[in-house]
Order: C-alpha cells, then structure tokens, then sequence
C-alpha cells in the first residue's frame, strides 16, 4: 500500500506540473524565465569572451615586461663575458676606458659599464675615471642565492656614476658590472591596469622589481579565469622562460568596460534580441509542444485512453440489453478531453486506427474482468467508413479474453463521410460471417440516405438524436414516427438515441418499430464499474409492468456530455 500510494502521489505531482504548462497559464512567467536564462547565458558568454581577451592583454603585458627584463639580464650576463675577453688593459686605464665605451654602444640596451674591485667602483663608462670611488656595498642579491651567474643590485642611484637623476639595477661581480635602465609598462588595450614584475628566487620568494607591490601575490590567488570576485577585477600571472622574472597585472571591471562602452554596449543590445528571439522560439516550441494535438498525439495510449458505457434498452422488454463505447481521453494535467475536442485532431493526423484499436481493445477487456458472468451484452463501437475494412477490424475482435465470449459487437458507421456502397457491402457480410454486426448510426444526417438502407445489408439502424431531442411540434419532433416507420418498414432495428424525458421515452414504447433506446433519461455514459452497480439496480420489468427507468446514482455516474467516440 505504501509503494501504491508514493506513485499515486507521483502521479499527482506529474499532473500538477503538466497542468501548469498544459493550461498555459504560466506560459508568460515560462517566457520569462527562458529569456532570462537566455540573456544570462549571453552575459556569461560575452563574460568568458571578455575575460579571454582581457587575459591575453594582461599577459601581452606581463610578456612585455617579462621579456625586456630577461633580454636585458641576458644581455647583461653576454656583456660581462665580452668585456673580460676584450678589455685587457691596465684598469680604469685610457685604453681600458676606450675599450668599455666602444662595447658600451652596443645597441644592446644597456646603459653604461662599471669597473669594481673590492666592491668600490673606480670607473664607468660613462663618467671615466671616478675622482671619488663609490662604494656598491654588498648585493641585494648574491649569485650564490640565487643560482645566477652574477650578483644583482637593485634600484641603485646612478648619479654619482654620471647618469644623474636615473635609477638602474646593476648586475655583475667583483670586476665588470652593467647597469640595466629601468623598463616602462606598455599600455593597456583596456583602460587603466596596473603590473608588478618581480625577480624570482624559488617558487615561495620573489623580489619586487617595480610595480605595484604585493600584486603578484594576489594575482596568485584570483578563482578560475583570473578573475578575482573580491575587488571584481581580472588578473593575469605569467613567468618567463628562464624563470628568472615573473609578473602580474590587474585590470579592474570598471575600467575594462568604461574603456569600450560601444562594444560593450552593443553585445548587451545584441544579447538582448538573442534572448528575445530564443524566448520567442521557446515560446513557439512550448506551444507547440504543449498543444493539445502534440499532447494527444503523445498521449494516445491504452493508459490515458478511457472507455464509457452508455445502456441501451430494449423497448419490449424494459431490459438493459447493451451498451455503446464512448472514449474520453485523459490530458497530461488530468483533465477529460472529449471527443468534440479530440476527433479533429484524430482525422487530421490520421490515428483512426490507432483510436479504434485501443478502445476495442480496453472495452473488451474491462467488460470481460467485471461484468457479470450470467449477463450478456451487445456492445457497439463507432467507427469510420475509411476504417471499416474486413482486415482490419476482425483481428480486434478475434481474441478470447476472459469473459468476452458472452459479448456481442456491433459496428456504428458514423456516416461523416461518403463511401462506396459496392466495396462496404462485401466487408459487411464478410463481417457478419464472423459474427460482427453492422448498423448505421445518426440516420438522418450527414451522408446517411435511404438508399444505404435498401443496399446495404446492415442490421440495424441509430436515429440521430435530433428527432427525439426536438421539441414537442418541431419538425423533427413530427418527423420521429415517420422516420421509425421507414426505418422499420424496411426491416431493420432501430436505436432511438438521445432519449432525455419520461414523455419521449413512453411514446416510444407505444411505438412498434422503436426497437431500442439509450439516452440521458436511461443512463448517461459511464465507467465500467458504475455500470456494472446500474446494472444490479435498474428495474427493468417487462412490458406488463409499471416501467420507470432511473439513472444511476450520481456517486457512480460521470457527465461526460452527449459526445460520440
């Protein structure tokens, strides 16, 4: 009972949930929601593309600084070797000097030579012999520190070394030294950024070479794209290939988009139409999706497909002597579909077939498992002239379910079309062979004539329900006997549907050729185990009796409506 009763509430959420889209009602918050998505979607897209590109523009730059620190270090280290080759000579001598000047204008980059001992420079290139010796002191970092091949002085005043008023860093040993200018950042393609490059000693200690400090640091720390939701900005983190220098630079939100408002501006407008024209096409496909012709298409199933049962009364006798199937089809959101709503839907998409065979199929079996074993039925179907075909419609009826055997089938043409008389005369009697009746249902409109009745061979006949519904002195009121007399005068039974009042129902029992009856005032269309508790209760009594039909109690009858199918 537990599991039965988790997938009833299973089934209730489902319906709930299809109801909400089945109905439409949410369809615009559905819009809505898709749009958005959408548009968020495009912000995430335009987000990574910006993030792409704001990434490569940060490592442009770190690359820049990187590498004109590296080819100058580089350069520094292929200069020292040149200068202990080349100048021989007495030190801080005339031809000493000429020798460092010459290499000093090597288009290089490197600003100027030094000449130390015992870490007291004595001459430059620039300046020439020192009149008072300067003092390097001791490196910010030793070649023995670092694995370099030389020690580094950082930032060191060269003034006094006759550059005045520039800064520079000084790479060599105790003998040759190169001072390195200072190197400018490039521009950033967006807006104002800021970079810190650094020396790097190992993996956990670096030393600033000019920046902002403490970036590198932070750019280490930046989530996933290099981009850091704590300040909202983009960071990039890059090393060169000798890893000797390392940098990081910052690119704030703010400046990256006030740097390209039109762009920027012009991807929102864009994503904006994107979203409007998806949420338009999800809009259109949900529609379509969720039409009822999509949703009946996809729901035509023996499960969501249920069957009716209409009592059919023999006039004579009082009794209860049949039944027509009715089908209702079940919506995802639980609602009854009637066939009005769902027949169109059936013919436009050509499932006839497909329709007839699960009703056949379902009534056969829910009346075999519940009626009673001593009652007998004649069941009617109704089906489509361009369904009644021999070899299709007997394997439906030549199975053995339990219970069926005690079941006699009858097919209602419904006459909504027209058809060859000489092709639907030979299935009609290759049918009856094989026990399967044939009548003509709603005599007397659409298609329907007498001359179906004198050529075919059928076994009866449906009025339609526009004589007996008419009102009294109408012309279809006082055309109702003529039409029971043509009907009967020609042999055939005659159903009289649409029986609604005792006054009709009583002057139809006086008629002779009134074979049968079914109608609101016998019994409305019903599920199968409400018909079973109305057949246990109606007071059928015969002919000699006082007969007063009832209709079943309301707790065991469903209003489907006066519907066909």
């Amino acid at each position: 009972m537990a599991i039965g009763e988790g997938k009833r509430r299973d089934g209730r959420k489902i319906a709930s949930f299809a109801g909400l889209v089945v109905l439409f009602g949410n369809r615009r918050l559905v819009r809505m929601a898709v749009l958005t998505a959408t548009f968020v979607m495009m912000l995430g897209v335009g987000g990574a593309i910006l993030s792409i590109m704001v990434g490569d523009d940060l490592s442009r730059q770190n690359d820049a600084g990187i590498g004109e620190y590296e080819v100058l270090t580089i350069r520094s280290f292929e200069l020292i070797t040149l200068l202990e080759r080349q100048v021989t000579a007495e030190a801080c001598s005339p031809a000493f000097l000429e020798g460092m000047r010459k290499l000093a204008f090597l288009p290089d980059g490197i600003n100027s030579i030094l000449y130390a001992q015992d870490g007291v420079i004595a001459c430059t290139s620039n300046a020439g012999k020192l009149e008072a010796p300067v003092i390097i002191g001791e490196p910010d970092l030793a070649a023995s520190e670092s694995g370099a091949t030389f020690d580094i002085w950082f930032d060191r005043p060269q003034g006094a070394l006759g550059l005045p008023g520039e800064t520079g860093t000084i790479v060599g040993g105790d003998g040759f030294l190169v001072t390195m200018p200072e190197i400018s950042a490039p521009a950033s393609l967006f807006g104002k950024s800021s970079r810190e490059v650094v020396f790097r000693v190992d993996d956990e200690t670096w030393i600033s070479r000019g920046g902002r400090a403490g970036l590198y640091a932070v750019a280490g720390m930046a989530g996933a794209g290099g981009f850091n939701w704590a300040d909202w900005s983009f960071y990039g983190r890059d090393c060169g290939e000798s890893g000797l220098y390392c940098a990081a630079s910052r690119a704030p939100l703010s400046s990256v988009i006030s740097s390209r408002p039109f762009e920027i501006g012009g991807f929102l407008a864009f994503s904006g139409i994107v979203a409007l024209f998806v949420g338009g096409l999800a809009d259109r496909g949900m529609r379509s999706y969720w039409s009822l012709a999509a949703r009946f298409v996809r729901g035509l199933t023996p499960e969501r497909m249920e069957c009716v049962y209409q009592p059919v009364v023999r006039m004579e006798t009082g009794e209860i002597v049949g039944v027509e199937v009715l089908s209702r089809w079940r919506d995802a959101d639980g609602r009854v579909v009637f066939p009005d709503t769902f027949l169109p839907i059936v013919n436009e998409r050509g499932l006839s077939r497909r329709l007839t065979e699960i009703v056949i199929g379902k009534a056969r079996q829910e009346l075999g498992q519940h009626l009673p074993a001593e009652k007998e039925l004649q069941v009617a179907f109704n089906i489509s002239p361009r369904d009644y075909k021999y070899d299709f419609l007997r394997p439906l009826f030549d199975g053995h379910e339990p219970g069926t055997a005690r079941l006699g089938f009858i097919l209602e043409i419904v006459e909504t079309e027209s058809f060859d008389l000489s092709s639907i005369k030979l299935e009609m009697m290759r049918l009856r062979r094989q026990g399967v009746r044939t009548y003509i249902d709603d005599f007397g409109v659409g298609f329907s004539n007498i001359g179906n009745l004198a050529e075919l061979p059928i076994d009866g006949v449906k009025l339609d329900r526009g004589f007996s519904m008419a009102p009294d002195g109408s012309l279809w009121a006082n055309m109702l006997p003529r039409a029971l007399e043509l009907i009967g005068s020609a042999g055939h039974r005659v159903v009289v549907e649409g029986v609604e009042t005792g006054e009709r129902f009583e002057m139809l029992k006086k008629n002779r050729h009134a074979t049968f009856a079914q109608g609101y005032f016998i019994a409305r269309p019903m599920p199968v185990e409400a018909l079973v508790a109305f057949l246990k209760t109606y007071p059928g009594n015969g002919p000699a009796g006082e007969l007063q039909p009832v209709t079943a109690s309301a707790l065991n009858i469903v209003d489907f409506g006066r519907l066909k199918r």
